[in-house]
């Protein structure tokens, strides 16, 4: 008798053969996609939206300094109000960045960034390799020095430290701050990335009018001030002149009857 084939041996091998391989894992929907990138767009709208507003309150706000206000001309005002000339006026982004730099024990790596223009936009990323560090930033204009950033030790050898912050108002020196004084037996070796992007022509147009307008009313102010001084000098003056005359008028009465008391003693002598 012949043997015939077992139905379950050939069905297992018919359902191996026709097995489908694995499947790729699904492609993200499309509405996912455009849910990110419409997230994504939204996050930056707010962004610039909230830059819009710092530039706007800061320069709506603006004061200018005793050394402008003091100053023996005008143009120095002028220049702060006006910001750079448009005629030469370039938005590209400035970027200052080092690798792999040392900052031996004991000692401390200051970076100089010098900003001209109001409504820059800074943003920095700086770490390290194996250990800490102390990080701070600071800018110094006319009327000061104003702490941006404490200085503090940082774990930058973890992750990045980054930030972003607005610079309202200028000439602004601001100076990044890397301190190893605090260690005594370890240099570090810091990396990073500093960058400086001017506002647009726009934003620079709209700052000079705001910017106009808080000047003329300081300028007002300060004129309103500087009479009140006159007039507070000005009677001072009378007064002191008043009681001047007053004085010499005493003086002359008193040398008078010291001449004829000696009028009269020599004619009494003689």
């Amino acid at each position: 008798m012949i043997p015939q084939e077992s139905n379950a041996s050939s069905s297992t091998s018919d359902s191996s053969a026709e097995k489908p391989a694995a499947s790729a894992a699904p492609a993200p929907a499309e509405d996912d996609v455009r849910s990110e990138e419409d997230h994504a767009e939204e996050g930056a709208m707010m962004e610039r939206r909230a830059i819009e507003e710092a530039t706007a309150t800061a320069d709506a706000s603006y004061v200018p300094s005793l050394a402008v206000i003091n100053a023996p001309t005008a143009q120095p005002l002028l220049d702060q109000v006006d910001g750079p000339a448009l005629s030469t006026y370039q938005t590209a982004l400035n970027i200052y960045s080092a690798k792999h730099v040392p900052v031996k024990l004991r000692d401390r790596l200051d970076i100089p960034i010098f900003v001209s223009v109001a409504g820059s936009i800074v943003e920095y990323s700086m770490e390290t390799e194996y250990y800490d560090i102390s990080f701070g930033i600071t800018a110094q204009r006319d009327d000061g020095i104003v702490e941006v950033k404490e200085n503090s030790r940082v774990d930058s050898h973890l992750a990045p430290i980054c930030g972003k912050f607005l610079v309202a108002s200028v000439p602004c020196q601001l100076v990044f701050t890397l301190d190893n004084t605090y260690s005594w037996f370890r240099e570090k070796i810091v990396t990073y990335t500093i960058k400086v992007l001017p506002p647009a022509i726009d934003t620079i147009k709209a700052g000079r009018r705001r910017r106009a307008k808080a000047a003329l009313k300081v300028v007002a102010q300060d004129r309103t001030s500087a009479e009140e001084r006159l007039a507070h000098a000005t009677t001072q003056k009378k007064c002191v002149v008043k009681g001047y005359s007053t004085h010499r008028k005493g003086i002359d009465g008193s040398q008078k009857f010291i001449r004829e008391c000696r009028n009269g003693r020599n004619l009494a002598q003689g």
